[in-house]
């Protein structure tokens, strides 16, 4: 499991960084904890999805409305919002 979480934040902050030298992710975003966060989250989804009768609040397309928020530049949002 170890091994798993650290595979999962290191993908997912070299995903970040690789967004940011292609300009498409703002370098103002933390890709070490913006990492952990989507790791922790993700791994919350799938082990709720193992509980069986609870009610999400949450969902998928709530995370990505989230992550999505998170990694845009400020004027993409300005102009959604």
């Amino acid at each position: 499991m170890e091994q798993y979480y650290e595979r999962t934040v290191y993908l997912s902050q070299l995903w970040i960084e690789t967004g940011q030298q292609h300009g498409v992710i703002p370098e103002t975003v933390e890709a070490d904890k913006t990492a952990e966060l989507f790791t922790l989250m993700t791994l919350g989804f799938r082990i709720r999805a193992r509980i069986p009768n609870v009610q999400a609040l949450v969902n998928a397309q709530d995370l990505t409305s989230l992550m999505t928020n998170i990694l845009s530049p400020v004027r993409e949002r300005e102009e959604k919002g």
